[in-house]
């Protein structure tokens, strides 16, 4: 799952980036599969901030029960979540 939000500035992304897990599942995308990446990246110049999400399955339980222990995220239906998140500022694109 990817998550896209853009800003006139930095401050207005927020504090920190979507949460992966809602309700136990991953958090649904907020656009639509037709979306391009123009429509959901914003304007020239502006911030961005886009959070991919992951379910992975481990498949050992052994593994799945160690990484529950340091893990701060916690599984979604048996599944670990990897995320990652970046800001960047868009080119200033006429």
């Amino acid at each position: 799952m990817i998550h896209v939000r853009s800003s006139p500035t930095f401050a207005g992304l927020g504090s920190s980036p979507v949460s992966c897990v809602t309700n136990g599942n991953l958090t649904p995308s907020s656009g639509s599969g037709t979306d391009g990446i123009r429509s959901r990246a914003g304007n020239a110049s502006e911030a961005v901030l886009i959070t991919a999400c992951y379910d992975w399955e481990l498949g050992s339980p052994l593994w799945q029960t160690l990484w529950n222990l340091v893990s701060p995220v916690p599984p979604t239906q048996g599944k670990i979540v990897l995320s990652a998140a970046t800001a960047f500022r868009s080119e200033p694109f006429e």
